[in-house]
């Protein structure tokens, strides 16, 4: 994996790291959206909703890019996903 990223790996952006990069993006006139990437985001679900939350507040778009570990049912995936919605 080119981000160095696997269940053993501890280290993630700071939460204040990411807003920063959220609002760089908001000034950037060529970007107008952020995608969420790297090991599993949903492993940090809180944080995660939180930083989609605040670009539909900044007016970005958003994605996020997950192996879906966690929809193990079509219900356990609507669960899942609907405080994102």
């Amino acid at each position: 994996c080119i981000t160095f990223a696997a269940p053993r790996v501890a280290r993630k952006i700071a939460l204040e790291d990411a807003r920063r990069a959220e609002r760089a993006v908001r000034e950037a006139p060529d970007f107008d959206g952020v995608v969420f990437t790297g090991g599993e985001n949903f492993i940090h679900r809180d944080e995660l909703l939180e930083l989609v939350a605040e670009c539909t507040q900044l007016g970005l778009k958003s994605e996020v890019i997950s192996n879906a570990y966690w929809a193990t049912s079509a219900q356990a995936a609507r669960r899942a996903l609907a405080p994102f919605a």
